[in-house]
């Protein structure tokens, strides 16, 4: 469990430094979360402006290009076993050891 811990923690000191560079940007800088990307094409087009860029193609349409589902077939093996990142959160083993080690406080970081 000491590497799950370590690895924690490593995460944890990254995204505060990252975190802290920043918000020292104040307005030059664009927080774009994993989960609101694959959710909507609302950060694609947040992007976009906030770059000053004129897209060759629309946001909604690369974000339905880009789901999981049109890269990978129900029946090959893949990278990714199914294209769910909700997936850990049902796995009992895996939640069992993350339950057994100390974790920082990832609040600052909408977690």
């Amino acid at each position: 469990m000491q590497f799950l811990t370590q690895t924690l923690q490593d995460y944890f000191a990254y995204y505060s430094s990252a975190f802290d560079f920043m918000e020292s940007l104040a307005d030059r800088a664009l927080l774009i979360r994993y989960e609101e990307l694959v959710a909507s094409a609302e950060p694609l087009t947040q992007l976009v402006t906030f770059c000053g860029l004129k897209p060759k193609l629309q946001p909604e349409f690369v974000h339905f290009l880009t789901r999981f589902e049109h890269f990978a077939k129900p029946s090959e093996r893949t990278f990714y076993r199914s294209g769910n990142d909700e997936a850990w959160r049902q796995d009992t083993a895996w939640l069992a050891k993350l339950d057994s080690v100390e974790k920082p406080d990832f609040s600052r970081f909408g977690y």
